[in-house]
């Protein structure tokens, strides 16, 4: 996970919008970021402990990403 996090950093905010990989990409790490927290067991001593760190790599907290990639976008 920590691997897919920092490649996703490769991209600029908003990348998602105009580049199909990048799209891509997020919208599997934003399913798998949802699998991890149900899951608790990544290697985090809690839930908090792990968001915190999502977002101090990512720059916002794992729910607002899953939220900004998973939702459809309007044509």
């Amino acid at each position: 996970m920590r691997e897919m996090v920092l490649h996703a950093t490769r991209w600029e905010r908003g990348a998602s919008e105009t580049d199909p990989l990048a799209d891509s990409f997020l919208r599997v790490l934003a399913l798998l970021c949802g699998e991890w927290l149900e899951a608790a067991d990544v290697g985090y001593s809690s839930l908090s402990a792990f968001a915190k760190a999502f977002a101090r790599i990512v720059g916002k907290r794992p729910a607002r990403f899953r939220q900004n990639h998973l939702t459809k976008r309007e044509p």
